[in-house]
């Protein structure tokens, strides 16, 4: 068969290929849409629309000229860009971005077979037509059908993401399988090495003619894709020459060494690494420049699953022991086999996935709990913010202390139980105000005795309320005296008394719940409504965190729940087993003094080897 006839008979089958692949991704999404409830046949049809567009924009179909003309097309391309919906964008490529990690190496290696089927030379990882940025852009298609409001988006986003993975990495296994069977091989990306430097010329010879420059390699921004964040790509890194790539490989490892808090069992794991990734990162750059690259991905999993662990653990602990088998098969094969360490990846996600899921089981009877917790959350911080637009810098001691240490638990109780449109939630904000209107009497005579003849059934109303919260008459007396000297200072035209602003309060554990020793670690009163920048206090399902608990004890756990409104969440860890559902404004009061930790080894090895490069000056 000669050349040309081959190639003829080769061309049906990729297409055949790619059609196949395209169907199953359609199929697998639609039965997703179904089993998430979404099962209007127009919605469906919306959904499977949008994937298909995005596929065959990817695989460069709308283009006759190919991918070569396609090139760079990433999901933020197609339909992740919306100016109207910023905070649902970052949303959709945050959760594209996790299904990646999660589907890290059944997708590697189907990326890298997509490459082979598509004649591709080069395509960033973003661009695999079945990939997570196809079916994210697609999932606003669904969501728009499905009419949600802002609020659900964000909902259905949180509550799709687990079973989308897993739909999704079922599915990236079941391709691969079949462009294996069909014998589409992986492509093997090559990396340009400089050439020999030749031979000096004869002394009589005429010197070569100057070459034009070579271009410097494409920027990710040249390619249709962002820099990965956080990544070291952002450094603009050059090649490296042996010795440096060696060393900054070497300091990688002894400021994991240097870190305290990782299992010791894995620490040993991590460091039977060392040698075998300095003599990879000599033929391939990309472990240090790429976060995706398997190798690198491996050291931040593993990393991150010694976070987890904490000092105190053992190596009898399941997740150590499989580690330590994953590392070992690869440490008996090719050392600087990129599909070596693709295996041993998954090796290691599997252990991650299974500690998550482990967590995730311990937090089910927790839900309800934590959904009740939400609420009162919610209501309490309506109420705080009821009450801070009530105060002024000129607001009495007396006022604030009343209204802040008082009559906030009841606003938050009447929130809680009926909601701001109702009429008890008016009559006591109502209240509140007067309070606060009572603080600065007119002084033209006839509002003056207005406001003298309606202090008394002022004081009355908030004693009734004050009864509504159970409190007896004795501590209703003493909740209202500094308000009552307030007013009879007012009267006598004396000064007024002193009282300082409350002080606000701290967040707090409460007695055990629920099984495991469930807790909740919440604001009881008035406190800041702010959560904070901190990483830990904003983290989202599926991360690690330690926290300081205010008891003195402490917890290594996963975030496998938020709720609705994304103000609590609930924390589990297998290891002990141990439950906590916690607001988010408590764990940012605790970040704020270095009680909240995330525990992310991706963003350990980043950091070192930022220093090492700068320490290199590379």
């Amino acid at each position: 068969m000669n050349d040309t006839t081959s190639l003829e008979s080769r061309a049906p089958l990729q297409t055949r290929l790619r059609d196949r692949c395209r169907a199953a991704l359609l199929d697998r999404l639609t039965d997703f849409a179904r089993n998430m409830g979404l099962d209007q046949d127009d919605w469906i049809a919306r959904f499977a629309a949008a994937a298909g567009r995005c596929h065959d924009e990817l695989a460069g179909l709308h283009d006759r000229r190919g991918f070569e003309q396609a090139h760079g097309l990433t999901a933020s391309r197609i339909s992740l860009v919306h100016e109207e919906d910023l905070e649902f964008t970052l949303e959709l490529t945050a959760l594209a971005r996790r299904l990646r990690e999660r589907c890290g190496a059944e997708l590697t290696r189907l990326h890298l077979r997509y490459m082979t089927l598509l004649d591709q030379r080069e395509a960033a990882a973003e661009q695999t037509p079945v990939g997570p940025e196809a079916v994210c852009s697609a999932l606003r298609a669904l969501s728009d059908a499905a009419g949600f409001d802002p609020d659900q988006r964000l909902r259905f986003l949180e509550r799709c993401a687990e079973p989308l993975a897993r739909t999704l990495n079922g599915l990236y296994g079941e391709l691969n399988g079949v462009l294996e069977a069909a014998g589409i091989a992986p492509r093997q990306t090559e990396r340009t090495r400089p050439a020999p430097r030749p031979a000096p010329p004869p002394a009589a010879a005429e010197p070569p003619p100057e070459l034009p420059p070579e271009p410097p390699p494409p920027s990710p921004a040249e390619h249709g894709m962002a820099a990965p964040a956080g990544g070291l790509g952002e450094l603009h890194l050059r090649m490296l020459d042996a010795q440096a790539a060696a060393q900054t490989v070497e300091r990688v490892f002894e400021a994991l060494r240097e870190h305290k808090e990782i299992a010791p069992p894995v620490l040993a794991v991590l460091s039977r690494l060392q040698t075998p990734l300095q003599r990879l990162v000599l033929a391939d750059d990309a472990l240090l420049s790429d976060p995706r690259h398997p190798a690198r991905r491996l050291l931040d999993v593993t990393a991150t699953i010694g976070l987890t662990l904490g000092p105190a653990c053992t190596a009898e602990h399941p997740a150590c022991r499989a580690l330590d088998a994953a590392t070992g098969t690869l440490l008996a094969g090719d050392e600087t086999s990129i599909a070596g360490y693709g295996t041993a990846l998954a090796a290691a996600e599997a252990v991650a996935d299974e500690r998550r899921a482990e967590a995730e089981a311990l937090a089910q009877a927790a839900v309800p709990i934590a959904e009740r917790a939400e609420r009162r959350e919610h209501s309490l911080i309506q109420a705080t913010h009821l009450i801070n637009r009530l105060f002024s810098v000129d607001t009495h001691g007396s006022v604030r202390s009343f209204l802040a240490l008082h009559w906030l638990p009841l606003l938050a109780r009447v929130h809680y139980n009926y909601g701001e449109g109702h009429p008890q939630w008016q009559t006591c904000a109502g209240l509140a105000d007067r309070l606060a209107r009572s603080a600065h009497p007119p002084l033209e005579p006839h509002g003056r005795k207005r406001w003298l003849e309606g202090l008394p059934a002022l004081v009355r109303e908030l004693s009734q309320g004050l009864a509504a919260l159970g409190l007896d008459e004795a501590a209703r007396e003493a909740a209202l005296a500094p308000c009552l000297e307030l007013h009879g200072a007012l009267l006598a035209g004396t000064d007024l008394p002193h009282y300082p602003p409350p002080a606000p309060e701290q967040a707090a554990l409460s007695a055990p719940v629920g099984a495991h020793g469930l807790r909740i670690l919440h604001h009881g009163g008035y406190a800041a409504t702010a959560i904070g920048h901190h990483a830990a206090a904003t983290a989202g399902p599926g991360s690690w965190v330690e926290v300081d608990l205010p008891d003195g004890g402490a917890l290594r756990g996963c975030i496998v729940w938020s709720g609705a409104t994304q103000r609590l969440v609930i924390i589990a860890t297998p290891d002990g087993p141990q439950v906590l559902v916690a607001t988010r404004r408590a764990l940012g009061e605790l970040a704020a003094r270095a009680a909240c930790r995330l525990l992310d080894g991706g963003a350990l090895v980043d950091r070192a080897a930022r220093e090492a490069l700068a320490a290199l000056g590379a």
